[in-house]
């Protein structure tokens, strides 16, 4: 039951996101490869997460470099050096849909190694996992922009922006004050507002989608 709770709502994100990418679809195959990074670099962060709780435990710290910094920056990098370099990644778009399936992979991984009962998996179930895609959405956006502006700043706004959002996050949970928790719900929802805009964005920017109307 426990699987089962951690794969259902990373499968409706993957069909989604994967429905959205409507111009010119990527190969299911490279659609899988970055899936299966997201998955395997878990214990990479995980192991880089332990050294760093050693220096200092303030939940600052762990909220905004352990968490945000951290797992977003590797993700980053794991797909700046892998489906980011493949021909297939010929649109803005597709940095939002690469980063997704990475993310959800890395979500998923995540959940079946830290839900240790039944209420953790619907807990992250119903909140972390949306909330990866959500910051994967942020990246994308930003990493598309970069592939094809070439501004070194966009690239820097791939990392820090979905790490700033993955550090308030995991702060509005870990920080036990009511204001917090009263904003964890309306946060979330701001999430999927950014990260629905940023998609549309460059949906109706895409070279593809031009074609297809002339």
């Amino acid at each position: 039951m426990t699987t089962i709770l951690a794969i259902a709502p990373v499968i409706v994100l993957l069909v989604y996101f994967y429905c959205q990418d409507r111009y010119d679809k990527e190969p299911l195959s490279k659609l899988a490869e970055a899936f299966f990074v997201g998955m395997i670099v878990v214990l990479q962060i995980q192991y880089l997460q332990d050294l760093l709780l050693d220096i200092s435990t303030h939940i600052a710290w762990q909220a905004f470099i352990v968490a945000g910094l951290v797992e977003e920056g590797i993700k980053l990098m794991a797909l700046r050096f892998t489906i980011y370099r493949d021909k297939h990644f010929n649109e803005q778009v597709d940095g939002i849909i690469y980063a997704v399936f990475l993310g959800l992979g890395f979500a998923l991984a995540e959940t079946i190694v830290l839900s240790v009962d039944h209420s953790t998996s619907i807990v992250r179930a119903v909140t972390a996992v949306p909330a990866h895609a959500m910051f994967a959405c942020v990246m994308g956006y930003y990493l598309g922009k970069y592939k094809f502006h070439s501004k070194r700043n966009l690239l820097a706004y791939a990392l820090f922006v979905p790490a700033v959002l993955h550090g308030v996050y995991n702060y509005l949970l870990m920080c036990g004050h009511t204001w917090a928790l009263i904003s964890f719900v309306p946060y979330l929802i701001a999430l999927w507002v950014i990260g629905i805009r940023d998609t549309d964005i460059h949906l109706r920017n895409s070279r593809f989608r031009r074609k297809s109307n002339v």
